[in-house]
């Protein structure tokens, strides 16, 4: 079993770093991660000659960069306060090493702990030993300004006196200059300073009941680069953390001084019991890092599909959860129960053999339950060798179980399919309603443009009344006038009539797809709005491209109608005298590319995303009903499966329709 276990362990480890598609399309456009640090915190983060960052969290890092891919590149600053401050006003995107408090929660986010630390208080040598932090709280102690440590212990204690430093060094400075009494450190922290510049003088009095666990300061406003620390922290082992810190917490023997024989060995026995104290709290890490492991398997274990048997000369040592609930008995009820117990006796035979013949395949093979029922299971199992003892580990999965929930979930996805049917068609009866409504609100449209097409015909129509009037009171009326006047009145006439049949045919749904060219569907829709807006001084150019496509030509003009209808309002809003709407047509490899570009004044950035949502709309309510975009979009992307986007472009929007090659 233990065997077992450590083989889990093992690909416990073996996992890669995966990312999802957001993450690594993040990478591609945000390799570059900018880093802040903490410039005097040795071992763990500290700045070295060459003023490059270097220490525990920093190796971290580096890992971190193979891992996961992205590239850190140090931002300098001249404090730790600094750094945090920067992280604030996002100039730098990370901080490697820092405290979670509810300050620096409202402006950054935390990942996991990396970095899990026993809190030590210092001393000088002849002050005695701590027992508990709260003898030594109307003493003074000193700690590093900007320290997230800081916050925790004002919090739990209010009358603490807090000597503030500029570095953690100061602190260890004002301890041996009797300026405070003690200061409170990680071990690793406490081991570097006291080794390197006061062996003779400070010394390690106590533990306090408190943990520092560090962990990677994310700005707040990047959920993605987050979870890629996260990622990356969780692919990095307990014993690659265990390197990161015996690496840094050694000692200089440069900077110990050479004193007499007998100081030296004092000195000795401290480094020595130091060491004692660090290997106690490995030892205790690794205790309860494998007892977390042991339970994280052992919650593994109990949430598989099938059950797990543990048994010695077929007497059974342990089961899983599954296998309690799969046989309806207890773990104390399955100790030392013989296997052959919950085997049909048909079947007891094949079960022997395949335990005598250390047979690994899978064999079905009929079970009992502690009521009696019966039920086929699928057996295989594996003998493992502990000490020279032979064990066998089994796993059972329930056939019967196994069919009842196929069918549940066959009979699952029937349900769905047919809801998915019914909302499918709830969809459609929407869009029709949806484009019923488009095609009601430009009716006023419509009637407006007829209104303009006929204006002037019109007015010659009363013109040419008034002059036969006046003809007839001369008594210049003959059969050549009389012919000529019914001829230029009746083409007066018809041409009103084609514009009745033009607006009668354009707002006419299609009812099947067919091939039509662009050119002259563009020439036709400029036609029918050229009157209007000539009226409103607005010019509008086409180049005249052309290009054969697949759809359904009624709808199509109806999007043309919206989107030149949107840039003639922008441009009426503006009230420029010069304004202009251009048509282009033009042929990208497989596409064609109609834009239609205007100098209204654009679109606000904060609603160029919402413009194409159903019922939004800029205008007054009773000017737009918010549908046109939307419904333009709709009958673009899906039914002649092309593109509709937008942008600003120079004075005004341009609207951009992508459309396949028929």
């Amino acid at each position: 079993m233990k065997i077992f276990i450590a083989f889990m362990l093992f690909i416990n480890f073996a996992i890669a770093v995966t990312l999802t598609k957001k993450e690594q399309l993040y990478l591609k456009n945000n390799k570059i991660v900018r880093m802040c640090n903490n410039l005097n915190w040795t071992p763990i983060e500290f700045m070295d000659k060459n003023q490059k960052p270097q220490g525990i969290s920093i190796d971290t890092m580096k890992l971190i960069e193979k891992r996961v891919g992205v590239k850190f590149v140090h931002i300098p600053t001249s404090s730790w306060r600094q750094s945090q401050e920067f992280l604030k006003a996002k100039k730098c995107d990370i901080l490697p090493a820092a405290i979670k408090t509810q300050k620096r929660m409202k402006y950054a986010n935390f990942t996991r702990a990396y970095l899990n630390y026993d809190l030590v208080i210092i001393t000088k040598n002849d002050k005695p030993y701590v027992a508990n932090l709260n003898n030594i709280l109307d003493k003074p102690m000193s700690r590093k300004e900007s320290s997230g440590l800081i916050d925790k212990l004002e919090e739990r204690y209010k009358d603490i006196k807090i000597l503030k430093t500029n570095t953690t060094k100061g602190s260890f400075e004002k301890i041996s200059n009797n300026e405070s009494y003690f200061t409170i450190a990680t071990l690793p922290v406490a081991f570097y300073y006291i080794s390197k510049f006061y062996s003779y003088d400070l010394r390690i009095a106590g533990y306090t009941d408190m943990k520092y666990q560090l962990r990677i300061m994310v700005r707040d406003d990047d959920k993605i680069l987050l979870s890629l620390m996260n990622k990356g922290l969780k692919s990095i082992s307990s014993r690659e953390y265990q390197n990161f810190s015996t690496k840094w917490s050694k000692i200089d023997n440069n900077h110990i001084p050479n004193k007499k024989f007998f100081i030296n060995l004092l000195i000795g026995i401290l480094i020595l019991a130091i060491i004692a104290l660090i290997y106690i709290f490995i030892i205790r890490r690794k205790n309860n890092d494998l007892e977390e492991s042991l339970e994280n398997f052992k919650i593994l274990v109990d949430t598989m599909n099938e059950g797990l048997l543990h048994f010695e000369d077929k007497k059974i040592v342990s089961v899983n959860d599954v296998a309690c609930q799969m046989f309806g008995y207890s773990q104390n009820e399955f100790k030392n129960r013989y296997i052959l117990d919950l085997v049909e006796g048909k079947d007891k035979d094949r079960v022997i053999e395949a335990l005598n013949s250390e047979y690994k395949k899978s064999f079905h093979v009929c079970l009992l339950k502690k009521n009696g029922s019966k039920f086929k299971a699928l057996v295989c199992g594996r003998d493992i060798f502990k000490k020279g003892k032979k064990i066998r580990i089994s796993t059972i999965l329930d056939i019967d179980e196994l069919h009842r929930n196929r069918n549940r979930l066959e009979n699952l996805n029937k349900q769905l399919e047919a809801k998915i049917k019914i909302e499918l068609a709830k969809n459609r009866r929407k869009d029709e309603i949806l484009f019923n409504n488009v095609r009601l609100a430009s009716l006023g449209e419509m009637i407006s443009n007829i209104a303009h097409q006929w204006r002037q015909p019109l007015n010659v129509l009363n013109l040419n009344i008034e002059m036969l009037l006046l003809e007839f009171m001369n008594e210049n009326i003959n059969e050549v006038f009389l012919d000529d006047f019914i001829d230029k009145n009746s083409k007066i006439i018809s041409d009103l009539s084609k514009t009745i049949d033009n607006f009668r045919n354009f707002y006419q749904p299609d009812k099947e797809k067919s091939e039509f060219s662009l050119k002259e569907l563009i020439n036709e829709v400029i036609k029918i709005e050229k009157s209007y807006l000539r009226e409103k001084s607005i010019k509008i150019n086409f180049v005249e491209n052309d290009g054969r496509i697949f759809g359904f030509p009624s709808e199509f003009k109806q999007v043309l109608i919206h989107l030149i209808n949107n840039s003639k309002d922008a441009i009426y809003l503006q009230n420029d005298p010069d304004g202009e709407i251009k048509v282009h047509l033009e042929d990208k490899g497989d596409y064609h590319i109609l834009t239609i570009l205007d100098n209204g004044g654009g679109i606000k950035e904060d609603i160029m995303n919402k413009i194409f949502e159903p019922y939004f709309t800029t205008k007054f309510q009773s000017a737009g009903t918010g549908l046109g975009l939307y419904m333009s979009k709709m009958i673009i992307e899906k039914s002649m499966h092309g593109n509709l986007s937008v942008q600003n472009r120079d004075k005004g929007a341009i609207f951009i329709i992508k459309l396949p090659m028929s």
